[in-house]
């Protein structure tokens, strides 16, 4: 059996976040496959995509998964699942969203596990809990420092203020 690998998890959730967080983390920690070894603090963010419902609250998990990251995803899905999440709305409400954000230095253009996640580098939410836990992350593409990435992408927002999803363009 192969080496754990680093992995990062973004979790988010606006329809009874504090239970559906809660129970997906506790999940987590019990997995035999996920070492947990970092939890950041609660984000709370603004929904992003036009359609009217509640706040976010965002969190981000790093650990080590013995396996493929395949399996990673699919645990993600299933925590989803658990939570009876509905996908009806685009960019809608959801009890439980979980993506991988990292998984080692894997860069996949898998439609079903785009790694690094395509919102990192552009959703506070995502990069900034990833680097309070893992400052020294790096990007597995470019090799560059994430936070490198972070302050250049924040010279280049000229006092923008912040609405979970700063660097997001339309």
């Amino acid at each position: 059996m192969s080496s754990p690998s680093p992995c990062a998890l973004s979790l988010g959730s606006n329809i009874e976040p504090v239970q559906h967080l809660s129970g997906a983390i506790q999940h987590l920690g019990l997995h035999s496959r996920f070492a947990l070894t970092g939890l950041s603090k609660v984000w709370e963010t603004e929904p992003w995509g036009g359609v009217p419902q509640d706040n976010f609250l965002n969190i981000v998990l790093v650990g080590f998964w013995q396996g493929e990251a395949k399996e990673l995803l699919e645990l993600c899905w299933e925590l989803e699942r658990e939570a009876k999440r509905i996908r009806q709305i685009k960019n809608g409400p959801r009890s439980l969203d979980v993506d991988v954000l990292l998984f080692g230095d894997l860069v996949s253009e898998d439609p079903e596990l785009l790694l690094p996640h395509p919102g990192l580098t552009r959703r506070d939410f995502m990069l900034l809990p990833l680097l309070e836990l893992w400052p020294q992350a790096r990007h597995p593409a470019t090799g560059i420092l994430l936070e490198d990435l972070r302050k250049d992408l924040d010279a280049i927002c000229i006092l923008g203020q912040w609405n979970g999803d700063l660097y997001e363009t339309t």
